[in-house]
């Protein structure tokens, strides 16, 4: 850890309930509905557990459904498989713990607010965070990045693959160096996993 330097990417998501229509299509007779949720852990809203998953979000979204008279089942999948499942509604009726994007809507149903993502009714709000080798130039002011070499024709980013904050960097970055992507919680369990072979995979 004492080999990585790291700034808050202040970029606050609003993770929504997305659903497909097929909670308009469940008959009272299964009352079931069946979630899915990312294989990454989002500490304290989504925990990893297969056999009893913990953390917030389960607990609002069982309350909701007791509330309701509704049972549900979570399905715990790859991140990208989510999606996908969500928009082939094969395997899952709905999904939760995922930030709104336009191409994630497109896969189900946000809570929205005259055609924008209703904020009112988010499970959660998170963080990203940047690493960035030791020494490195590269800085984050909270709105934008500084201090690349623009001379090196080979500068990449690494990150957790189906994340929505690699699209936003995309539409902020061109270029990009010496730099590691992880989602927020799940860094201090990735920290351990830092060593220099990495930052060769990922700047070579």
């Amino acid at each position: 850890m004492k080999n990585i330097a790291f700034s808050s990417l202040k970029i606050l998501l609003i993770s929504l309930f997305a659903a497909t229509s097929a909670f308009n299509t469940l008959s009272a007779e299964e009352n079931t509905i069946r979630l899915g949720y990312s294989d990454a852990e989002a500490f304290p809203f989504q925990i990893r557990d297969d056999k009893n998953p913990p953390g917030i979000a389960f607990e609002i979204i069982s309350e909701a459904a007791k509330l309701t008279g509704v049972k549900i089942k979570y399905v715990r999948l790859p991140n990208r498989r989510v999606q996908l499942s969500l928009r082939e509604g094969d395997l899952i009726d709905g999904a939760f713990m995922f930030s709104y994007s336009e191409e994630r809507n497109v896969n189900g149903f946000y809570p929205s607010m005259q055609g924008k993502p209703d904020g009112n009714r988010r499970i959660a709000t998170l963080s990203y965070y940047i690493y960035r080798k030791k020494g490195s130039s590269i800085n984050w002011d909270g709105k934008k990045f500084s201090g690349f070499d623009t001379s090196d024709p080979k500068i990449k980013i690494g990150a957790n693959s189906g994340y929505s904050v690699v699209g936003d960097l995309i539409k902020m970055l061109t270029r990009i160096l010496w730099l590691i992507i992880i989602f927020h919680p799940e860094a201090l369990l990735i920290l351990k996993n830092f060593p220099n072979r990495l930052f060769r995979r990922i700047t070579f």
